[in-house]
């Protein structure tokens, strides 16, 4: 819903909700060998449902001025979810003999209550500078709790280490700055963001706080173009992002999937910190657009996944953070119109990578390379018909533990404009 106050005041409100049932059926087929003992087949059957609600409540002001392109805003936005899943896990040994079947019952139950305030101000200088301000606050509560039982001989018993409640609290306040000018074939961005984060993690059962930690980052921006001809321009650009751990990744209560593997959170997870620089020549030809660029980008604390064997034989992989990871690459984008009615796209993405870091006594440096590609196709037909397709590949990939095959992804999309172009129907 929009109020327009006046010519240079408006109020937007929005309400958003989504409510979802997935209903997952998996089977896993394990097989086991080595010297000095039969070989083993172990099948487990997997059985889910989860019941989701989510919820987004926004609230924009907006003030624009008689001064062209100069505005102010405020937006609030109120997310509120829940999620129940159950999960029921099945597993038998059926070679080389069929034993008793057990069984696991799970429950997951979490919540979460989102609240963000920002305000922009956005003023031109002059016909070619550009300032922009902003600050933005946001609190965020996770909760999450988590219950195993095993069923195995017409008995039930809790397992010991999976029944667990965490509260996660995150407040984030940000203020940021950018000034932007052009002189001449030149033109520059320059930015400066700060970042002051709390993170508070709280045992249910105890009410013990498991972590309690802050910290405070500048994050620089700056972006330099050079126009060389009419059609060729010059850019290079550098920056410094930051990626926090979710809940997910900080719960240091294992999440049961199988028998035989389990996954836990790192709750001393620090956050990762990249330094990218990125040069690029953007040409603009007759009917194609095409931007080849180098790069280059070091993380500190990067998350990796490590796994382990304890002496039960199962398989537990928590994250850990690494020193480093350096990380060199080309990519070139391209997009092509040969005709009114047809619109082509790829992007092909290249880079080596190293790593360097240990856990324990393990050695995890390691280095490899890979690369990523993107085609997509947009066609336009008669009788307001549209069709498109993407194609995404990933080259196989590996670390210092493990290997990842090749995979590929393809979507496509069949649309038709209706009643003079005021309703749309997309079969994808």
């Amino acid at each position: 819903m929009d109020y327009f106050i006046n010519d240079n005041n408006t109020i937007t409100t929005a309400f958003y909700r989504n409510g979802t049932k997935d209903l997952d059926k998996n089977t896993l087929k394990y097989k086991f060998s080595g010297n000095g003992i039969p070989d083993t087949h172990i099948q487990t059957i997997g059985d889910s449902e989860e019941n989701r609600s989510y919820n987004q409540l926004e609230f924009n002001y907006t003030k624009t001025f008689k001064k062209p392109d100069r505005k102010f805003t405020v937006d609030f936005q109120y997310d509120f979810w829940n999620s129940i899943k159950d999960f029921n896990i099945q597993r038998r040994t059926v070679d080389p003999d069929k034993q008793d079947l057990s069984v696991i019952n799970t429950r997951s139950n979490r919540s979460s209550d989102d609240i963000a305030l920002q305000s922009d101000f956005v003023t031109p200088l002059s016909e070619t500078a550009n300032f922009e301000a902003g600050v933005k606050a946001e609190h965020r509560i996770v909760s999450t709790d988590f219950a195993a039982n095993e069923e195995k001989g017409g008995t039930v018993n809790p397992i010991n280490g999976f029944n667990n409640g965490l509260d996660y609290k995150e407040q984030i306040l940000a203020a940021y700055t950018q000034y932007g000018n052009k002189i001449k074939k030149f033109s520059f961005l320059l930015g400066l963001r700060t970042e002051f984060t709390n993170i508070q993690i709280e045992d249910q059962k105890t009410n013990r706080v498991l972590r309690d930690s802050s910290y405070t980052r500048l994050f620089p921006t700056v972006n330099l173009s050079y126009a060389l001809t009419a059609k060729t321009t010059a850019q290079l650009n550098y920056s410094q992002r930051i990626n926090r751990p979710n809940l997910d990744q900080l719960n240091p209560f294992p999440e049961l999937q199988d028998f035989n593997s389990r996954i836990f959170g790192n709750i001393n997870l620090l956050p990762s910190l990249t330094d990218g620089v990125e040069f690029s020549i953007l040409n603009k030809l007759k009917g194609i657009v095409i931007t080849p660029s180098l790069y280059y980008s070091k993380t500190r604390n990067n998350f990796q996944y490590f796994t382990t064997q304890n002496d039960t034989g199962i398989f537990e992989t928590f994250l850990v953070n690494l020193d480093n990871e350096k990380r060199f690459g080309i990519e070139i984008s391209a997009q092509y119109a040969p005709v009114k009615w047809l619109s082509l796209s790829g992007e092909i993405n290249a880079y080596s990578f190293s790593q360097e870091g240990s856990v324990g006594t393990t050695n995890l440096d390691y280095s490899n390379e890979t690369w990523t590609g993107t085609l997509i196709s947009q066609i336009k037909f008669p009788k307001s018909f549209s069709f498109q397709s993407k194609f995404e590949y990933q080259a196989p990939v590996s670390d210092a533990q493990t290997h990842t095959k090749s995979y590929y992804y393809l979507s496509m999309a069949l649309g038709k404009s209706l009643f003079k172009n005021n309703a749309s129907l997309t079969l994808g």
